[in-house]
């Protein structure tokens, strides 16, 4: 029997070991599937910011579409903007009105042209007035021969003659 009791005491050391063990790699795997779950909880995380982060994108782009139709919109309405300013004001020449990305430089540009315009008028006005000859002139009469001498007057008769 003693050698029962000497199997039996190392079977028994042996089974708590082999318990201590399992207890052992029990709190292992619990840690294990504690942190596994952390780790699954935090891909979830993740795939859901990454999800939201696409789904920004995707809103960004659709943005920045609109903004790019709406910019292009905007340089179209200048263009007419500009077009019906100089078909509403036809003395104003089209190169004195540059084409320009906004309604304020079109009307600050229609404006100077307007400037220079109305200054060239003005000179041209002041030029014919100082080119004009007055309502009540003297009509242009014949020339006064009566201070010619005979010879003269006959020289003067016989060079008409022969211009015609």
């Amino acid at each position: 029997m003693a050698k029962q009791s000497e199997d039996s005491v190392e079977l028994e050391q042996q089974l708590a070991e082999a318990e201590a063990q399992i207890e052992t790699l029990q709190s292992a795997a619990a840690d294990a599937e504690a942190r596994a779950a952390t780790v699954q909880a935090e891909l979830a995380e993740v795939r859901e910011a990454y999800s939201g982060a696409r789904a920004e994108i995707a809103d960004a782009a659709q943005t920045r579409a609109e903004l790019t139709e709406t910019q292009s919109r905007l340089r179209e309405a200048v263009v007419r903007y500009r077009a019906a300013k100089l078909d509403g004001a036809p003395e104003v020449p089209e190169d004195l009105v540059r084409a320009a990305e906004s309604l304020d430089e079109i009307d600050a540009e229609f404006e100077a042209a307007q400037r220079v315009v109305s200054q060239l008028r003005e000179k041209m006005q002041e030029e014919r007035q100082s080119s004009r000859i007055p309502a009540g002139s003297p009509l242009r009469r014949a020339p006064d021969l009566s201070n010619l001498s005979a010879t003269e007057k006959i020289r003067l008769g016989i060079e008409e003659r022969d211009r015609r």
